[in-house]
């Protein structure tokens, strides 16, 4: 079997450890390689009410390829006690304005000028350089009041609130009026892979410092497009160096799960991001976990072999009432408080994770 490795600079973990209690999920880092391709992504000017309900005032839909840009210019105006807000071509809208015909007197108090360049995009994620300004009116003339340059990512489904304006003291029927971008989550197979199904193949492979490699694997299926989880059986490695290490049975534990999704490209290639979570636990309720997101193109039944950094540098304590043995491994240590402990780093040093993952195209 050929493997393809992936650069470890395109694998983020990010590490969450917790000493005497449950540990909640530790946040994705996300990490993506650019690609060809075209994103869609929704900006939105939203207003909030007095009683907290936010509308989506105006929006619109944005397809860019990578490289390209595209600027948007947005108003905010009073008319009575109403907010009154509008999108357009120019950054000083129009009067009577052509989103309100209704409306035939508005004074216009604020205007943004948005530009957004997609850097990248994969099936998961898309990277967008963002130069912005918002303006106040003063005589007819727009001052720039704030704004900057920034790089912003975005996964799927995930939203992005770029600048909230602040009207609570305007007697208005709203509070706030802020702009936000969105990269909505797309889980539906297109139309022409409607009846393609793609198959996993995927191996968790530990190696430890004196060479003995323990193997998990799983096989799944999913369409295009959707995302399908996966749990790997527990690695399971003793604390005393006296007992041969065979992967099964042991204190300490390592847990394996994730996500996996792919798209079919024109070229017939497959994008796949692959989503993964490590739990590190010496009994349930005391444990350490770190996840990361890794995304690659791979050629139907290439397997490519992505290898996961170790970040975590605390430790888990055992069960009370646990024994210091005769020949503790690395790492295996008595706390401050008289109970053993295993600490990560030392008890996996030399140690390396990977996942191999194969998929293939049905269909």
């Amino acid at each position: 079997m050929r493997i393809r490795p992936v650069s470890l600079v395109s694998l983020v973990f990010v590490a969450s450890v917790v000493l005497m209690a449950v540990l909640g999920l530790a946040a994705f880092a996300a990490a993506q390689e650019p690609a060809g391709g075209t994103a869609s992504f929704t900006e939105r000017l939203m207003t909030t009410s007095r009683t907290r309900a936010s509308f989506p005032s105006v929006h619109a839909t944005r397809s860019l390829r990578v490289g390209e840009g595209k600027t948007s210019f947005y108003w905010a105006g009073i008319t009575g006690k109403s907010l009154v807000v509008g999108s357009g071509s120019q950054l000083v809208p129009p009067s009577p304005p052509t989103t309100a015909p209704a409306i035939t007197r508005v004074q216009w108090l604020y205007l943004w000028r948005v530009q957004l360049t997609l850097l990248a995009q994969t099936i998961d994620a898309i990277t967008l350089d963002i130069d912005w300004n918002r303006y106040e009116m003063v005589n007819d003339s727009p001052q720039p009041l704030a704004g900057d340059k920034r790089t912003v990512v975005l996964k799927s489904g995930e939203r992005y609130v770029l600048d909230v304006l602040d009207l609570s003291s305007r007697d208005l029927d709203v509070t706030n009026a802020l702009i936000e971008i969105e990269f909505p989550r797309d889980d539906q197979p297109r139309a022409e892979y409607a009846n393609a199904s793609l198959s996993y193949d995927l191996w968790l492979v530990h190696e430890t410092a004196g060479g003995q490699k323990f193997v998990r694997n799983v096989r799944l299926s999913g369409r295009d497009g959707q995302s399908v989880p996966f749990t790997f059986a527990p690695l399971a490695f003793p604390i005393d160096a006296g007992v041969q290490a065979d992967g099964n049975e042991g204190l300490l534990k390592i847990l394996m799960e994730g996500t996996i999704k792919s798209r079919i490209r024109a070229d017939g290639a497959i994008d796949v991001v692959l989503q993964s979570s490590r739990t590190l636990q010496c009994h349930p309720g005391l444990r350490a976990v770190e996840g990361g997101s890794k995304s690659v193109t791979a050629k139907p039944g290439e397997t490519v072999g992505v290898e996961l950094p170790w970040l975590v540098m605390g430790f888990c304590p055992a069960p009370e009432g646990t024994a210091m043995p005769a020949r503790p491994r690395p790492g295996v240590v008595t706390g401050e408080d008289g109970r053993l402990r295993v600490n990560f780093k030392d008890f996996f040093a030399g140690d390396k994770t990977s996942i191999l993952l194969t998929v293939r195209k049905q269909g």
